[in-house]
């Protein structure tokens, strides 16, 4: 009562103010929020992908959004009705689409086209881990319970998306590498495959016991590196392997990072290089022994490795690092050389003195993610890449040239304008009424055009069909 009381009174005061009110004609459904886009790098950013053939950026929030990025001006982000942040980003090659792993462990497929959410698939044995299978129709996940399950890649037709074909949805496969036959115990902590002259081996790294290199064709255990023959091997007395990465093309060499800050490389047997598994599983191959802080000094666990191959330190394989820093140092970035492997990712003999020195990747913030990205000419994602895209807290972006090792900050167009620290909501003013003038669709317009109908510089033109963006 009171409220339509003050409104009758407002009325009153303005019609005695020579104001006439226009017709309310606003409805409720015309003040609705929606959601028509965004500019710029969202603040809550948590993951970062990159597909160098279309060259397409993805970042991903802490709140279940994605935004895409293309040349300049080209932007889309899309949210889904997971909040949830994000464990693992990954395009998925020649297949329109991208995957998104949730920290609930729920697995998400985006279109590329239109940024729709394809499929959102909770698994009751939460998703840890995703290993892609290049020129075949599935997708590995490794899970909680350190098992590997099988999701198909399918395409609109409902059969395998095999091929450069747009996949329009996942389905679950019967088949699953159970933890027992790996021999693992804990969680897959990592999940990656390497794929050459016909073999598939899966490399897993099960949290509590460390890695099993596991044949896909032969179904079986084929190499064993454990947190024990670590500690036998290399003197790491107490460490866990916390991350892995295969080194190299050919499946024969992979990189293991630990708890105590160190680093080491093994190889496979002799015999297993040539493709025929043993009756058992054999110990893998201590080759190298690194570290990112001087030996005896005290180091925070390694979080992350990946190889590159060959950049402006001419060594022809190295290792990008994250983590391995002094203790209670932030974790950083650095390229490490692998001196004890040759080009093609094999052992060769120790010359004794490192050749080539590590370099430091300047910190910007909290590493989120990051990826390689090949010359600029290149059609072929297997290209040796030329820089490093690397994504901070706060949704900086920082791309690392490898041969300069300079970083230059890439922003978006629309991120370079000032923040927004004020808005209001506004209706269009139309042209009517007599002798041209203004009739606006709210009272608070209708108040205000009145005011600006009475001044001398009141010129109509400047408010015909005015464009909000």
């Amino acid at each position: 009562m009171k409220g339509r009381l003050k409104q009758e009174l407002h009325k009153q005061l303005l019609k005695t103010e020579g104001f006439e009110l226009a017709q309310d004609r606003l409805t409720s459904s015309a003040v609705a929020a929606q959601f028509f886009g965004h500019a710029g790098l969202p603040a809550a950013t948590d993951s970062l992908a990159y597909e160098p053939v279309q060259r397409i950026l993805a970042i991903a929030t802490s709140d279940g959004r994605v935004k895409f990025v293309g040349q300049d001006g080209v932007e889309c982000t899309a949210s889904s009705a997971s909040q949830s942040a994000t464990k693992c980003l990954q395009f998925l090659p020649k297949k329109g689409a991208l995957l998104r792993v949730t920290e609930d462990g729920d697995l998400q497929l985006w279109s590329l086209s239109d940024g729709r959410v394809l499929e959102s698939m909770p698994f009751a044995d939460p998703v840890t881990s995703v290993a892609i299978m290049h020129d075949e129709p599935f997708i590995l996940l490794g899970c909680a319970s350190g098992n590997v399950q099988v999701v198909s890649m399918i395409d609109s037709s409902g059969n395998s998306a095999m091929g450069a074909v747009p996949v329009h949805t996942l389905e679950m496969q019967p088949f699953q590498v159970d933890a027992e036959e790996m021999k693992g115990q804990g969680a897959v902590t990592c999940l990656t495959i390497r794929s050459h002259a016909g073999r598939h081996r899966m490399l897993v790294l099960h949290q509590a016991t460390g890695v099993t290199i596991w044949d896909l064709r032969y179904e079986c255990p084929v190499v064993l590196a454990r947190n024990e023959t670590a500690e036998e091997l290399a003197g790491l007395a107490g460490a866990k392997a916390t991350c892995a990465c295969w080194i190299g093309g050919q499946g024969i060499c992979f990189a293991l990072g630990y708890s105590t800050g160190d680093i080491c490389v093994w190889g496979l047997p002799g015999p297993l290089q040539q493709g025929v598994p043993m009756n058992r599983p054999l110990e893998a191959v201590l080759l190298a022994k690194l570290r990112v802080t001087p030996e005896g000094e005290m180091a925070e666990a390694v979080q992350q490795l990946t190889f590159i191959p060959g950049c402006a330190t001419e060594c022809p394989n190295n290792l990008l690092v994250l983590g391995g820093q002094v203790t209670e140092m932030p974790p950083a970035l650095t390229i490490l050389p692998l001196d004890c492997l040759s080009g093609d990712g094999t052992d060769q003999e120790a010359t004794g003195a490192t050749r080539f020195q590590p370099h430091s990747i300047p910190w910007f913030g909290a590493v989120q993610g990051w990826a390689l990205v090949p010359p600029e000419a290149s059609i072929n994602e297997f290209d040796d890449p030329t820089a490093i895209m690397v994504l901070t807290e706060g949704g900086q972006l920082m791309v690392h040239d490898l041969n300069t090792f300079q970083p230059v900050p890439l922003s978006l167009p629309l991120q370079e304008l000032q923040a927004i620290t004020h808005c209001c909501m506004c209706a269009s003013a139309t042209e009517g009424g007599h002798g041209g003038g203004l009739q606006a669709a709210t009272k608070l317009h209708s108040v205000t055009l009145e005011r600006l109908r009475v001044r001398p510089e009141y010129n109509p033109n400047r408010f015909r069909n005015p464009k909000v963006s």
